[in-house]
């Protein structure tokens, strides 16, 4: 069995508002999981986090697993990244994904990308999050992280600006998937996400290395994805059980 990593689009905005709609640019497929990648301005009080909640319209629960925040001391002034997951029945061009902040956000991007499992009942699910890292260098890079044989590593970074985001390009264990990323706006009133991911071929660990061609404000984290069995209805003993009950 092997996990399939898929990028399936990036968008964002720079307009004002207390919430971002997110409408995926491709169909997802049934039981996969859904990974969105989203960078956003710090415009919470004092440059706090403002995020509030994350819902769909399509029956989903989503869970944010990675929260980074780089706060240089003013709302605005830095950048946020949040990774999330969703274990998605369906998901598809109509739905609409809503990411709720408690203070009006300007500057925001993400990326969406799906994982599954080209074995039959066997699907992909979230399994850890790597440590986070922010800093304001032209080069920025996870701590190592021990993968194990078959699963993936997925990798992001938000950025303050509009810079050339070099993609990881080592091959250490496996090598690292096409880079989807998105701008909006420019300069210190801008955002950008960038996302990439690993499925491993031997166990080691692993680190996901970016270069920007200008130092920003940027949070950067990681996490690992596996293989499930997908729960079955099979019943060797009969309807009722071994024993009737």
């Amino acid at each position: 069995m092997a996990l399939v990593g898929t990028n399936r689009g990036t968008g964002g905005n720079t307009t004002a508002a207390t919430s971002i709609a997110i409408v995926p640019p491709q169909n997802f497929g049934a039981n996969t999981l859904a990974v969105l990648a989203l960078a956003y301005d710090n415009s919470g009080g004092g440059g706090a986090d403002p995020y509030s909640s994350i819902t769909d319209n399509a029956g989903n629960t989503w869970t944010s697993r990675v929260n980074v925040l780089n706060d240089p001391g003013a709302a605005s002034a830095g950048s946020v990244l949040r990774i999330f997951t969703s274990s998605v029945r369906t998901l598809n061009t109509t739905s609409t994904i809503t990411v709720t902040f408690g203070s009006s956000t300007t500057a925001k991007s993400w990326t969406l990308t799906e994982f599954s499992s080209n074995t039959s009942n066997f699907a992909a699910n979230f399994l850890s999050a790597g440590a986070t890292t922010a800093g304001n260098t032209t080069t920025a890079s996870s701590s190592a992280t021990n993968v194990n044989n078959g699963d993936a590593i997925f990798g992001a970074i938000a950025n303050e600006g509009n810079a050339t985001i070099t993609a990881d390009s080592d091959t250490t264990n496996g090598s690292w998937s096409t880079q989807q990323t998105q701008n909006n706006g420019t300069g210190t009133s801008g955002m950008q996400v960038a996302s990439q991911y690993k499925i491993v071929n031997a166990t080691g660990n692993q680190t996901y290395n970016v270069t920007l061609s200008a130092a920003g404000d940027w949070g950067l984290g990681t996490i690992n994805i596996t293989e499930v069995a997908l729960a079955t209805s099979f019943d060797p003993f009969g309807m009722n059980g071994f024993f009737g009950i």
